[in-house]
């Protein structure tokens, strides 16, 4: 605290906000914005954590719902929703409900107040999981009083925070109510997450038509159990999941199951939003298989991906930086004199300068793969 108010003395913003929204009392609150950290609080929070937003309130800060929810503070809350009961649908800076605030602290009350105001379970924050981030802080937190009334008020229990959904998080404590949470979550119809189910379940799942079906890793889960019929029979189950495959990059794991795929009517220069086609993919694991068969196929040779700015050759050398496997290497080695023999360009109008072939092979002093390069008329 003694920092804070040296920098306060120099005139620091005392709301001034980090690049990912945080500002000084929301780091108080949520411990450093740090996942393990933040798992570390219980309720109530520590003093010191206490003292910190204290500091910085005398000092100014703004006293935001989120804050006061954050730490208990149910007079607060109960004061700025009476000036506008829209504020229980805020979201912060950090892009956070104040009820995710509120039941991550294990505040009751307050969760209770802010749902008596409109504030909705399920209406998504800046986590990626899509909504439901309130339920599932009860969940890791373990407050069973929350976790039931979030149900209640029809919090999906299937949400989720940086790929860890409500069944997974309440299994990291091993308090008294887990097992209680659990129960309670699977009677509300929370589904094992597809990265734990079976062959025989993803089966069933399937056959059933059930949402974990549409579940964003379900696809993935399926493609990594390379079983066969499975996989038939979830591409019949929608002719969607073929462009999907593109869509989310999921990798193919055989030559049968790209065969497959392509018959079915997959676009090989399909991308996923950032731009980049199995065949970027596939040459940054030097997979020369895979890709001549998707070259055969129609794939542009030189796509280049938007966020990047490079083509597969430009993959295969960047993820050379590195290599400590020696197959690994050798197998990006021949991937770069293979595309080059295909007819990959080594350098392309609007190249930025810093994301050509040669530009990389520089910038990791590939010695060897810039002197192919440079034989091929790389130039820059």
């Amino acid at each position: 605290m003694e920092l804070i108010e040296r920098f306060a003395a120099l005139g620091t913003p005392i709301d001034a906000e980090r690049a990912d929204g945080f500002t000084p009392a929301l780091l108080a609150v949520n411990a450093g914005g740090n996942p393990y950290i933040t798992g570390c609080w219980t309720h109530p929070p520590t003093p010191r954590m206490s003292e910190v937003v204290g500091c910085l309130l005398d000092r100014g800060a703004n006293y935001t719902i989120s804050v006061a929810a954050g730490v208990g503070d149910q007079l607060r809350v109960e004061r700025l929703l009476l000036k506008d009961a829209r504020l229980a649908r805020q979201l912060d800076s950090l892009g956070e409900s104040p009820l995710s605030a509120a039941s991550r602290g294990g505040y009751f009350n307050i969760v209770e107040q802010l749902l008596e105001h409109g504030a909705d379970p399920n209406s998504p924050e800046n986590d990626g999981g899509g909504g439901g981030l309130a339920l599932y802080w009860a969940c890791e937190k373990q407050h069973l009083d929350i976790v039931q009334l979030l149900l209640q008020r029809r919090a999906n229990p299937n949400s989720g925070h940086n790929g860890t959904y409500c069944l997974e998080a309440g299994r990291i404590s091993y308090s008294e109510h887990r097992k209680t949470i659990e129960k309670l979550l699977r009677r509300y119809r929370a589904y094992t997450t597809p990265r734990k189910m079976t062959v025989p379940q993803m089966k069933q799942a399937i056959q059933d038509g059930h949402e974990v079906t549409r579940h964003r890793d379900f696809l993935g889960s399926v493609m990594w159990s390379r079983n066969e019929n499975l996989i038939d029979l979830y591409l019949d189950s929608d002719p969607k999941i073929v462009n999907r495959m593109a869509d989310e990059l999921v990798y193919p794991r055989s030559l049968a199951l790209i065969r497959k795929l392509l018959a079915r009517g997959f676009d090989p220069n399909r991308s996923n939003w950032l731009g980049k086609t199995f065949l970027h993919l596939f040459a940054q694991y030097g997979n020369r298989s895979f890709a001549t068969v998707f070259l055969e196929a129609g794939a542009d040779i030189n796509a280049r991906s938007i966020e990047e700015d490079e083509t597969p050759l430009a993959a295969a050398v960047s993820h050379m930086f590195g290599d400590k496997d020696p197959k690994e290497a050798q197998s990006r080695r021949q991937m770069v004199q293979f595309l080059l023999k295909r007819g990959a360009a080594t350098n392309l109008p609007d190249d930025e300068p810093w994301a050509t072939p040669l530009a990389w092979a520089r910038k990791f002093e590939l010695t060897d793969i810039e002197e192919i390069l440079l034989k091929h008329g790389a130039t820059g």
